[in-house]
């Protein structure tokens, strides 16, 4: 659902693919930073903290969306960065490569 309303928005294309670059660039980071029990964690925490990251990006940037709307959009970005996270660590492990920040 939130990526049928990111793919929907009326960002313009480069937007959209600039948006979603970062996202997926800042994932391959976590990935690279945390050990894939770590990202577990932190990315369950953020999807907890979902109505509570909705509530503030509707007071920060306002407009007519609902929460709801706000849930979905910031789920979709969770889940884009924790996924994109979880495969960069699973790359990283196979190659060998451990956890900059550790294995916690």
């Amino acid at each position: 659902m939130g990526l049928r309303l990111f793919i929907q928005s009326d960002l313009s294309t480069r937007r959209k693919v600039a948006w979603s670059a970062f996202l997926v660039l800042v994932g391959a980071a976590i990935g690279m930073l945390l050990s894939l029990n770590q990202i577990w964690h932190k990315g369950l925490l953020l999807l907890v903290a979902l109505p509570v990251l909705a509530a503030a990006d509707r007071l920060l940037l306002g407009g007519r969306r609902s929460l709801g709307f706000w849930i979905r959009a910031c789920g979709f970005e969770v889940c884009t960065v924790f996924g994109v996270a979880a495969a960069a660590r699973y790359v990283c492990n196979v190659l060998e490569l451990p956890p900059v920040l550790g294995a916690g």
